[in-house]
């Protein structure tokens, strides 16, 4: 589905079914434009408390859902990184596909040893666990609480 919609956002022109289609997701992107909107000002009126983490921070990723190279590239930054052994690092992931408590900060790896099985931590955190050596790889929804447990 992902594909075909794609398909339809570089098209110059749509065919009728496909002009539909777009009509039907519009609503739905206005009620979701909205909805961001709202959330944006309450943060800038603290009304929604911002959280800075305490270390030096990259984040890799947006509204797509998989498949667009987050993964790989979160491996390149971690190479590029890896040398500087004077600072740790962490990988911090939402855990997709994992069977284990989202709610909690799972360590997936300490940055020697992997805890887990690629079904329990999902696959991306489990095989960067594996391909990034010397980083903690950890999971949790939260991302201030993944944040401050790092």
């Amino acid at each position: 589905m992902k594909k075909n919609i794609s398909k339809i956002h570089y098209k110059k022109y749509l065919n009728p079914i496909e002009t539909f289609g777009v009509m039907l997701l519009f609503p739905v992107s206005c009620i979701y434009g909205f909805i961001s909107s709202v959330r944006n000002f309450l943060y800038k009126i603290n009304l929604i408390k911002k959280y800075k983490a305490n270390a030096f921070c990259i984040s890799i990723g947006n509204l797509t859902t998989g498949g667009v190279g987050k993964t790989p590239i979160v491996k390149a930054f971690y190479e590029y990184f890896e040398n500087d052994k004077s600072k740790k690092m962490a990988i911090l992931s939402r855990g997709y596909g994992g069977r284990l408590n989202s709610k909690n900060v799972n360590v997936i790896s300490d940055g020697k040893n992997i805890f887990y099985s690629a079904e329990d931590a999902g696959d991306e955190p489990f095989w960067l666990a594996g391909n990034c050596k010397n980083a903690a790889v950890l999971t949790c929804a939260n991302r201030s609480k993944i944040a401050k447990y790092a």
